[in-house]
């Protein structure tokens, strides 16, 4: 963990950090998920395939973020009494230019781990066994395919196959990795002094100011290669809107 914070005379306060992690385990808890599942289910690689065997679920955890750079900036514009520029203004002019204050909050970090599933019950008969892969370096990324985000491409999907009776798959669990995740919030203050101990407050924020998509988990079976790697949705809503303004106003006192 690296963190740096910093807050300047002039107004000016900024926090940066950068986590570096690896999880490993055989059985996660996502809380988008849940612990456990059978069939072709994200959570079903959770599940323990040979209760003799539990390494055959070790692998990255459902919640590995390799990568997390998180930043958080708050600036006092220095207009107005007390600043830089217009402080010797009357009380009008102050109410006018000064009180105002711009923040911002960004996150990048690494995509969700998953697995790519055969969709066949090759190994038991509660989970479905793990794909065939003969490919290497992938890159996460979606493409149009068709007018439809795909994250692998049709080379890509062609080099998935189908694990044989008895067979798991030469995959390990948690494989493959999302792309990554930015995200950008921010924020516009203005506060207007009434009395000496009484201000007015009007905010307009702004969530995902970038309105940058982030997709969910891909169809993930490799039974159904014309859809192996399509996503037609968002991930969790809570982290994922489209841009979103709100605008609010209170009394502080």
């Amino acid at each position: 963990i690296f963190e740096v914070k910093r807050q300047v005379s002039t107004g000016l306060t900024f926090d940066v950090s950068y986590v570096f992690s690896k999880s490993l385990d055989d059985r996660s808890f996502d809380p988008v998920f849940t612990a456990a599942g059978t069939g072709t289910s994200l959570t079903a690689q959770n599940t323990t395939l040979d209760p003799n065997n539990r390494r055959l679920n070790y692998g990255i955890s459902d919640f590995d973020r390799t990568h997390v750079l998180n930043g958080t900036v708050v600036y006092d514009l220095p207009f107005g009494t007390g600043r830089y520029f217009l402080k010797g203004g009357n009380g009008f002019v102050d109410r006018i230019f000064g009180g105002w204050t711009v923040s911002s909050n960004v996150i990048l970090q690494s995509g969700r781990p998953f697995t790519v599933v055969s969709g066949t019950n090759s190994f038991n008969s509660a989970v479905s066994s793990r794909a065939n892969f003969s490919g290497t370096n992938f890159k996460p990324r979606f493409q149009d395919d068709g007018g439809v985000p795909f994250l692998f491409t049709a080379a890509e999907r062609a080099q998935f196959t189908l694990p044989g009776p008895g067979e798991l798959g030469n995959i390990g669990r948690n494989s493959f990795r999302m792309p990554r995740n930015f995200n950008m919030d921010a924020a516009l203050i203005k506060r207007v002094r009434i009395r000496e101990t009484i201000n007015f407050e009007f905010r307009t924020e702004v969530s995902n100011l970038t309105n940058t998509p982030y997709f969910a988990v891909p169809a993930i079976s490799v039974l159904t290669p014309a859809t192996l790697g399509r996503s037609l949705s968002t991930a969790n809503p809570a982290s994922s809107n489209a841009r979103i303004i709100q605008l609010g106003a209170k009394l502080n006192f």
